[in-house]
């Protein structure tokens, strides 16, 4: 008799337990639930790959903006650039420096970002295409000597005050494409080098 209870007892709890597919009141399975972890790290090498993207467009712009005769579009970016990179941009300033220590004439170089996209990417290296519209004009801005910070001057080729628009002494506009390389420096994007491709 006490076999036959335990029997009927043995054989309810086995029909408690067991799992029968495409029962809805069947327990959840003890796996978990991974699409939510899945999701959260695919919007976080989104948000890196974008942000990767960024800092390659924002320095090839910068970088290509400049006064002829003014490295301060270099130097400026050192903090952008891998430590390798660093180390080459320095030595090319002060070769600019040189080069146009006797340069009198004022020009200027504006930069505007036409089209980027993302050629390679992993979390620690991303390639970016960059293609910019480069503007030269035969003056600069420069700032009023003695009058208050951030007030500016727009002057011709030879130094003069001009008070037309500084488009009115543009020579010519172009459009060039580069390829920006990235690499992680203490979980950091920095640009570590490019190349002109067209």
């Amino acid at each position: 008799m006490k076999l036959t209870a335990l029997t009927a007892l043995f054989v309810i709890l086995s029909n408690l337990v067991t799992v029968r597919p495409g029962d809805p009141s069947a327990p959840a399975s003890g796996t978990p639930d991974i699409s939510a972890e899945e999701n959260a790290l695919g919007a976080d090498r989104e948000s890196d790959k974008d942000e990767g993207e960024r800092i390659m467009r924002s320095f090839i712009s910068a970088y290509n903006s400049y006064r002829r005769g003014d490295v301060s579009n270099i130097t400026s970016l050192y903090p952008a650039m891998c430590a390798e990179m660093e180390v080459s941009e320095k030595a090319k300033a002060d070769s600019l420096r040189k080069q146009f220590a006797d340069y009198r004439e004022y020009a200027t170089v504006e930069s505007q970002i036409k089209e980027s996209r993302v050629k390679s990417y992993d979390e620690n290296r991303i390639v970016v295409r960059v293609i910019i519209e480069k503007i030269t004009w035969n003056g600069a801005l420069l700032p009023q000597a003695g009058k208050e910070a951030g007030k500016y001057e727009l002057v011709d080729k030879d130094g003069r005050p001009f008070s037309g628009d500084k488009y009115e002494l543009k020579t010519e506009k172009e459009t060039e494409a580069y390829e920006v390389t990235g690499i992680k420096e203490m979980a950091e994007w920095k640009v570590c080098g490019f190349e002109k491709v067209s």
